[in-house]
């Protein structure tokens, strides 16, 4: 599947006089409504930096009462459930949002197409509750889907340590934020060490030992193929939910995310095999930019590569399955029989 954008990448040249990968003028007219889903799980404090980051997002007033912003509380602890729902309501002055309680932990999968199900937004913006958006994250996604169809924006992320000063609540509160650098991004550079053959093992050797300039070497994506490896990578490994954006039409007709993939990772990348196979291009914007608060836990970490060579494992299983196309009252009747009753939901609007 090739994902070679140039004809799209040219129209909206001369629609926006804006490079499609890059850059945002507040000149802009933007009339879409969006929807920005972000599952949480048990990190409360971390995501509490993440919320007062969005409080400070560039939001043109033509479009203030079309954004909206769905947290699905995963089955988190109920001291965590009580906390969270305390602070959104005491934080937030910038969206209507759409609280979900999950009374048992049900996985990545099921919450974002949870978040999805309950979406009124004609484009979805995926963030991570470990991610600090910077001030114009939200227009830089909106911005190519406004003269844009059949795409999905593929966001950029540098990590930081969690008690970096530099993200101290006191400094979020008042929208001071430094701004994150796409460089950092694995996506812009990346050595590939000889140990990661543990977990890709079905990849040449030759692959190994190299450093690999993803963005350069395939022309910001355009030559890049579900197929051809760059590194451990194929296109659809590009596509990571902590930041990246897509119509909910075209996020509902491949089916959502499968829900077969349980744990940590790979659900994604398969959701964007998806797309590019319904032929939705991956289009990587630089300056649509985040923070990643790195958490390290050595148990945790165990248990994601435990996770994703599962998954890795489904994920080639999935790639060789006929895909089903959906339309949209279906999908949402397979959900809600899916998912069933079993979560509370809590409104929650802007204190003025």
């Amino acid at each position: 599947m090739q994902n070679n954008y140039s004809n799209k990448e040219g129209d909206f040249l001369k629609k926006t006089g804006i490079n499609i990968n890059n850059g945002f003028d507040k000149k802009s007219l933007l009339s879409k409504s969006v929807s920005i889903i972000i599952p949480f799980y048990n990190n409360l404090k971390i995501f509490q930096k993440c919320f007062l980051a969005l409080q400070h997002q560039y939001i043109p007033d033509r479009i203030k009462d079309k954004i909206e912003l769905i947290i699905i509380d995963d089955g988190s602890a109920p001291n965590q459930k009580r906390v969270l729902a305390n602070f959104l309501q005491k934080e937030n002055k910038l969206f209507n949002i759409t609280l979900l309680q999950f009374l048992s932990n049900r996985g990545r999968a099921i919450a974002r197409n949870t978040g999805i199900l309950h979406a009124k937004g004609e484009v979805i913006i995926f963030l991570d509750s470990d991610i600090l958006a910077e001030k114009y994250l939200i227009v830089n996604h909106l911005l190519r889907h406004q003269f844009s169809e059949k795409i999905a924006i593929i966001g950029f992320r540098e990590n930081i340590n969690y008690n970096n000063n530099s993200i101290r609540s006191q400094k979020l509160r008042k929208g001071i934020l430094p701004k994150p650098d796409y460089k950092k991004d694995f996506r812009y550079k990346k050595f590939v060490p000889a140990n990661w053959k543990n977990v890709y093992r079905d990849i040449a050797d030759t692959q190994f030992n190299k450093t690999y300039f993803l963005l350069k070497d395939t022309e910001f994506f355009k030559n890049f193929t579900s197929s051809e490896m760059h590194g451990v990578w194929t296109l659809p490994f590009m596509f990571l939910t902590c930041n990246v954006s897509v119509e909910r039409k075209e996020a509902i007709k491949v089916g959502g995310f499968d829900m077969n993939f349980k744990g940590w990772g790979v659900e994604d990348t398969h959701f964007a095999y998806k797309l590019l196979k319904n032929k939705v291009f991956l289009v990587p914007v630089i300056s649509a930019i985040s923070f990643h608060i790195k958490h390290n836990n050595q148990k945790d970490n165990e248990r994601k590569i435990q996770d994703y060579k599962k998954n890795l494992a489904l994920y080639k299983i999935k790639t060789r399955v006929r895909q089903k196309k959906y339309r949209t009252k279906e999908w949402e009747k397979r959900l809600k029989t899916a998912v069933g009753e079993k979560y509370n939901l809590i409104k929650i609007l802007p204190k003025k």
